[in-house]
C-alpha cells in the first residue's frame, strides 16, 4: 500500500500532518528526516486500523515516541506495559494473563493480568524478540482470537486492549534461526512501523540537537561536526544524555557548547574493542550497559551482575559519572 501524506506545520516538537487526507496535530514530536516522518504517518493509520500494531527499531532509536504518537491519535486512555525480556516464562505468563488464588506458591489472590487491567485501552509489550516460544503461542493466540487464559484457570476469557508490541531485534533473523514463531511474525509483519537509527537520517541529528539544547544554548562549530560525524550507536538517547551532559558542564561558563564537553565516547563500537586496553574494554561495556539500561544504576548492576556498590565504584572510577 502507497501512504500519501504531506506535512502543514513542522516547529520544535509540534507537528501538523495530513495523512490520506486526514490532518493530524501531535505534541512532542522531533521529526524532519522523510524516514522517520513516513513511519509517523503509519503509526498514525495503523492507530485507526489494526489491533496489534509491531513497533521495530535500535534501542534508543524512538520506538517509545511513535508509542505516544499512537496514543495522541487515538481515543483510547488506558496504557498498560510490561517489559517482555526482564520476567520469567512463568512470572511473564501471571503478569500478562493473570492467575488464579493457589494456583502456584506466592498466589495469595486472583489477579487480572496486564490484558483484562488494559481494558478497552493499550497494552505496551516491550522486548518481544526475547519472549520464549511458549510465551509467543500465548501471545499469538491473544492477537488472533483476543482469548486468554489465566494460570490455574480453564476458563476462556476475551480481552478489548490494542495491543502495541516493541522490539530491537530483527524478528525475521530470529524466525530464521527457530527463535520466533513464524505465524506469530506473519500475523504482527504486516502491521510492523520501522523506526531508523539516527545515523540514518541526520535532518533529525541537527533538529533533535538543538531541541534537546534549547534556545539558550549554542554549538561550537567543532561540536556540530562531531554530532554529524558520530554514528550514534545509542540513538537519540545517547545523543539527548550527551547533550545535557554537556548542558551541566557549562552552567558556570558561557554556554557553547563544544565537542569536549559532550563527553562521546567513541570506543563503543565493538569492532574496535579488541584494540582496546583491559581497562578501557571495562569503561567501555560499563558505559554501554549504563546507556541501556536509561542510566538507571540497579537495572546496571543487574545486566552486568555486579554489586551495586562495585558498579558505583566503577562508574566514578572511570568518570562516567561525577
Amino acid at each position: 500500500m502507497e501512504l500519501n501524506f504531506s506535512v502543514l506545520k513542522n516547529e520544535d516538537d509540534y507537528l501538523k500532518l495530513d495523512v490520506e487526507g486526514i490532518q493530524v496535530e501531535i505534541k512532542g514530536v522531533v521529526a524532519k528526516s522523510k524516514k522517520m516522518l513516513e513511519a509517523i504517518a503509519w503509526s498514525i493509520i495503523y492507530s485507526a486500523t489494526a489491533d496489534v500494531i509491531c513497533i521495530c527499531g535500535e534501542s534508543g532509536s524512538g520506538k517509545e515516541m511513535i508509542f505516544r504518537v499512537i496514543r495522541q491519535v487515538s481515543s483510547r486512555g488506558n496504557v498498560i506495559c510490561a517489559n517482555c525480556g526482564a520476567m520469567t516464562d512463568s512470572l511473564l505468563e501471571s503478569e500478562l494473563f493473570g492467575h488464579k488464588k493457589g494456583s502456584f506458591t506466592d498466589a495469595v489472590s486472583d489477579r487480572k493480568g496486564a490484558f483484562l487491567e488494559a481494558d478497552d485501552g493499550y497494552l505496551f509489550l516491550d522486548e518481544i524478540g526475547e519472549m520464549s516460544t511458549k510465551g509467543q503461542v500465548k501471545l499469538l493466540r491473544a492477537v488472533e482470537y483476543k482469548e486468554i487464559k489465566s494460570v490455574g484457570s480453564d476458563n476462556t476469557m476475551y480481552h478489548k486492549a490494542k495491543v502495541v508490541l516493541a522490539t530491537n531485534k530483527n524478528l525475521l533473523e530470529l524466525v530464521k534461526d527457530g527463535k520466533f514463531r513464524r505465524d506469530l511474525y506473519y500475523r504482527i509483519e504486516g502491521f510492523t512501523i520501522n523506526v531508523p537509527p539516527l545515523r540514518e537520517r541526520p535532518e533529525d541529528i541537527e533538529a533533535l540537537m538543538q531541541y534537546f539544547a534549547g534556545k539558550d544554548y549554542k554549538f561550537s562549530k567543532g561540536a556540530v561536526d562531531g554530532i554529524m560525524a558520530h554514528d550514534w550507536p545509542g540513538n537519540v538517547r545517547e545523543l539527548k544524555n550527551a547533550i545535557e551532559r554537556a548542558k551541566i558542564k557549562s552552567l558556570y561558563g558561557e554556554k557553547t557548547i563544544s565537542w569536549g564537553m559532550l563527553g562521546v565516547n567513541k570506543q563503543l563500537n565493538y569492532d574496535v574493542m579488541p584494540k582496546m586496553t583491559l581497562d578501557e574494554m571495562e569503561r567501555a561495556v560499563i558505559e554501554d550497559a549504563y546507556m541501556k539500561s536509561d542510566y538507571n544504576i540497579s537495572t546496571t548492576s543487574k545486566l552486568l551482575g555486579l554489586p551495586r556498590s562495585t558498579l558505583y565504584s566503577k562508574l566514578k572510577k572511570h568518570a562516567i559519572i561525577a
